[in-house]
């Protein structure tokens, strides 16, 4: 999770913000796993949206919330 790391830590130390949104790279299936929630979590992140596409619903799991592309 060194990646991870040094972007939430950049943040912070850069911008003095520890920040509770995150964006996946790329936010497509295979670019997040639930290893990856489980870490963004326990740093105090509280959701992070996906960029595949579709309708979020009531309940959606908020480290995986879908996206409606606009052209």
């Amino acid at each position: 999770m060194y990646e991870l790391d040094t972007s939430l830590n950049l943040l912070k130390e850069k911008a003095g913000v520890g920040p509770k949104h995150y964006s996946y790279p790329e936010g497509q299936e295979n670019c997040f796993s639930e290893e990856v929630i489980n870490v963004l979590k326990s740093r105090g992140v509280r959701c992070s949206p996906t960029a595949i596409d579709g309708v979020n619903t009531t309940g959606v799991d908020p480290f995986r919330l879908m996206r409606v592309s606009v052209s």
